[in-house]
């Protein structure tokens, strides 16, 4: 090492192992002040593992202290290492080297020496403690892009398996998977499909908001007790028909069209025939709830008075309408022919003018009462405006 002279700039080049590699993979004790015994140490690390660019970063050093020395100026080489993990105390112990260093030797200038930008993290406390002159990044050949690229990812993963948004999905889906291929092989795939399916269609349709808004509603109305009733039963029954309908239609597909559902490829070919069939044979259950359903919502409107009575009344009417369309074309899916498009042709005028005609009289309803009530009001302004007689 050069002789220390006090007229001179004193240099510390510090190289710096956050993870303490070089503890765990060659047993040395830090901090190593000196350069033989840095260059000792960076031996035994890249004998103990030639990949590791810790040993790079500590040749760093060294191949800069030589230019130093041929510079003739004052400088110290010293190794500091943190903790195997990334916590506080591995931070307290790096920075109680540092000191310890520092203290020995009083630098003016500090070249930090680091194998990539996870040490740099540390930079900044450096500089409280140190004058900072200059980093020293040692990068091997592409390993700074792949060291990003693997805490980018690893951070991704930690996310998906700790965030509770990403977790259901990344953890809870394959999850339900493997449950479903240990109990039931065979229904595994057909059955997990389903599920993802039905979850696809609640978030998709916002369907889970639309319960919980209901329910919220239910927990606040303030209707009478009897109209409460009536709103909460049609609701329930409603929703009970639709699904009683739906599981007979396809209960009755698979009566009627066994050799047509025995795989996902004859499903496909004779998709419109079972659709068509699942439609004629689920319309009446599904008719009926839709029906009890927009009656169960009309009763509390008329009784509050609200907008939504004449929506209720036009849903009724569209219910009406759209019932006999419905059975055409089922009848249109299952066969094609000259008499069911004819069919069709008149079940969709018919349903036209239905939804017209009552579009148009619950229109004028509206508007006769709006009238009146402006009228009313008019008429009690005027009254009002009048002077009073003694």
């Amino acid at each position: 090492m050069s002789e220390v002279k006090e007229d001179k700039e004193k240099i510390l080049i510090l190289c710096i192992d956050r993870d303490d590699d070089i503890g765990q993979k060659t047993g040395v004790s830090t901090p190593i002040v000196g350069r033989l015994q840095v260059l000792q140490a960076a031996t035994r690390l890249a004998i103990a593992d030639p990949e590791e660019s810790d040993s790079n970063a500590m040749f760093e050093a060294l191949r800069i202290s030589e230019e130093m020395e041929k510079n003739g100026s004052d400088y110290r080489v010293a190794v500091v290492t943190g903790g195997p993990r990334d916590t506080l105390e591995s931070d307290r112990k790096l920075l109680r080297e540092i000191a310890q260093v520092a203290s020995e030797y009083i630098p003016t200038e500090t070249v930090v020496v680091t194998d990539g930008f996870g040490d740099e993290d540390i930079v900044p406390v450096v500089t409280s403690k140190l004058p900072l002159a200059s980093i020293r990044r040692v990068v091997v050949k592409h390993s700074r892009s792949v060291e990003e690229s693997y805490i980018v990812l690893g951070r991704y993963i930690k996310m998906l398996v700790t965030d509770p948004r990403f977790k259901k999905w990344f953890l809870g889906a394959p999850g339900i998977a493997v449950v479903l291929l240990a109990l039931a092989p065979s229904w595994a795939l057909p059955v997990f499909l389903a599920i993802v399916g039905a979850v696809a269609v609640i978030r998709g349709f916002d369907v889970d908001k639309m319960v919980l808004s209901q329910v919220k509603k239910f927990a606040t109305s303030t209707l009478p007790a009897p109209i409460f009733v009536i709103e909460v039963f049609s609701t329930i029954s409603a929703v009970t028909l639709i699904l009683v309908g739906g599981y007979i239609g396809a209960f009755r597909i698979w009566i009627l069209y066994p050799a047509k559902v025995t795989s996902m490829t004859t499903i496909m070919a004779n998709l419109s025939v079972l659709l068509g069939e699942w439609i004629r044979q689920s319309i009446d259950a599904m008719a009926v709830g839709l029906m009890v359903y927009a009656v169960g919502k009309l009763v509390p409107a008329a009784y509050q008075k609200s907008e939504d009575t004449w929506r209720s009344m036009l849903g009724i009417v569209l219910i009406v309408a759209i019932y006999p369309l419905a059975n055409t074309i089922a009848a249109v899916l299952i066969s094609v022919d000259a008499n069911t498009l004819s069919n069709l042709i008149e079940s969709s005028l018919r349903a036209l003018l239905t939804l017209s005609v009552a579009g148009l009289s619950v229109y004028a309803v509206r508007w006769t009462a709006f009238s009146r009530g402006a009228k009313k009001v008019r008429k009690e302004e005027y009254e009002r405006k009048q002077p009073t007689r003694d």
